[in-house]
Formats: structure tokens, sequence, C-alpha cells
């Protein structure tokens, strides 16, 4: 019934968590069901999915569940390979809850409820659920992500400054492998961005401006158009 479970091949999940076979077909069915309400059909299986796969507190977590997914943010924080332990933390939720009510952008889910490092052991790495976001949005792997944004120095805006980036860039047009090439953008304020965009086609320097549009490297000129106006710090 389940050959891949969160997006994992139920073997190797099994392999790696043997008791997962003890678990009752009809928990399982009801938390894949419940993730999925709240646009969560991937997922790291670890220890504390099978906690809460062993349990039937569904009401309390989809309580936690429907207070996260309220913010725009979710898109990223769902992403988390801390997802089912933050679920099963109500500090843990309380916490993002408050920072996302706040004036304050949510940099980072493990730093924010002290779950650990927010960029792992290398300095200048986006925190690990925004790498995952950005490989599924952009079918990448998570290492290219890595790869990318750290050879750029990553500059932390906040989860919804790089959510809300990525969907400017898909809403005016840019293909993929542009928005790959420019990746590097993410670590640019989405404010700033927005302005350039909204004046790109009669900036002078984009001309001809179909021709840059064609260009697989048009985010570069973008990035520099806004870097020279003094605009990014």
């Amino acid at each position: 019934e389940f050959p891949t479970l969160g997006g994992n091949s139920i073997y190797d999940v099994a392999l790696e968590f043997p008791d997962i076979l003890l678990i009752p077909v009809e928990n399982i069915r009801q938390w894949i069901s419940l993730l999925k309400k709240y646009n969560v059909p991937t997922f790291k299986v670890t220890k504390a999915t099978l906690h809460i796969f062993k349990t039937g507190n569904y009401k309390i977590v989809e309580e936690r569940l429907f207070a996260l997914s309220r913010h725009s943010e979710w898109k990223v924080i769902c992403c988390s390979d801390n997802l089912c332990k933050i679920l099963i933390q109500p500090f843990g939720v309380k916490r993002l809850v408050e920072v996302l009510c706040s004036d304050q952008p949510l940099k980072s889910v493990n730093t924010t409820i002290k779950l650990g490092s927010a960029t792992g052991k290398k300095r200048g790495l986006p925190p690990g659920e925004l790498v995952n976001y950005i490989a599924k949005e952009l079918d990448l792997e998570q290492k290219e992500v890595k790869q990318i944004l750290h050879s750029n120095k990553y500059v932390p805006f906040g989860l919804s400054n790089s959510n809300n980036l990525l969907k400017l860039l898909k809403d005016y047009g840019f293909s993929r492998q542009q928005m790959i090439n420019g990746l590097e953008i993410i670590s640019f304020e989405y404010r700033e961005v927005n302005k350039f965009l909204e004046e790109f086609a009669e900036n002078p320097e984009a001309q001809p401006f179909s021709e840059w549009m064609d260009s697989p490297y048009v985010l570069h000129l973008l990035m520099y158009l806004i870097k020279k106006n003094g605009l990014f710090s």
C-alpha cells in the first residue's frame, strides 16, 4: 500500500527504521493524509516521524500544522528535515508562531527553536529547509543549491524574503535555467529586486530588452544594476 513514505522508498525506510513495520497501516494512512492536507507530500523519515506515526494525536498535531500553515513561510518550513521533530514540540511551534507573527524575519527554523545550527557546519550556507525548498522548486539536488549559494556568500534576509523572490521571478516569466544561473539573487532583498524589475524594461543598460530576456544570464545583469545603484548592501 505504501511503496514510498514521504517520497522515500519504503524499503530504504524499513532498513533504517525496522520499527516502521510495527506501526498499524491505518495510522500511517491517516498521518500521510493529514500531512498532504497541509501540502507536505514529501518529508524526511526520522525517529521523530516514527514517534508521531505510532500515536493517534491527530488533533493536536493538526492544530500545530494549521497554526504554521497560515503563514507564507510555511512553504519553506514544511521542507525542513526536522519537521516531525518540530511538530512534537509544543514549545517549538509556539516559538515559530511568535516569530512569524512579529516584525522580525524568520531566518532559520533550527536556530529559532534551538534545534542546532542554522547553516550546518559550513558558514555562509542557507538553512536546510531553504536549501530543500529551492531544490524542490527548481528540481535540483540539495548539494547543487548549497554549492551555488555557498560560493556566493548567502545573506539571510529571511525565509519569507526567499519565498517571495522565487515567486516574483516566476511571475515575471524567468525560466528555470535563468533562475538557476542567477540563484545568488536569493541573497538580495525582495523590495530591491521588485523595484528594479518594474523598471527593467526601460533601463538603458538592459537594451535590447527582448534579447536580454532571452539570455540565460539575464539575472546577472539585474543583480549588476542593483549593486551599481547602491541599493544592495
